[in-house]
């Protein structure tokens, strides 16, 4: 089983949510609004992703938490809908669409 194991910036989390890939998420705590937990939790919810919280590290098993997720991973129905609402790869049309609405206008 593929999985990605780091940080969870929002172009990473896009990137993984882009690609149905399954995800153990470290967020960098020290960000001001906690938007690496908060990308995480996007994922998360979904179903394809684990956050473990950094504080967390230095007394788990990093091995033993990778083997449990994709375990847990074997449980679950990930929403691959849900994915593709939120991560679409279409927007060239929409952006191609905006244009020639603008020009149609003149």
């Amino acid at each position: 089983m593929d999985l990605f194991v780091g940080r969870a910036g929002a172009n990473t989390v896009y990137e993984i949510g882009v690609l149905k890939k399954n995800a153990l998420f470290i967020p960098i705590p020290w960000v001001t609004h906690n938007e690496q937990y908060l990308n995480a939790k996007v994922l998360e919810n979904i179903g394809n992703a684990h956050i473990l919280e950094e504080k967390y590290l230095a007394e788990c098993d990093l091995e033993k938490e990778i083997e449990r997720f994709e375990e847990q991973l074997k449980l679950r129905d990930i929403n691959n809908s849900k994915l593709e609402e939120l991560f679409p790869t279409n927007a060239i049309y929409f952006v191609i669409d905006s244009i020639l609405k603008d020009n149609t206008k003149d």
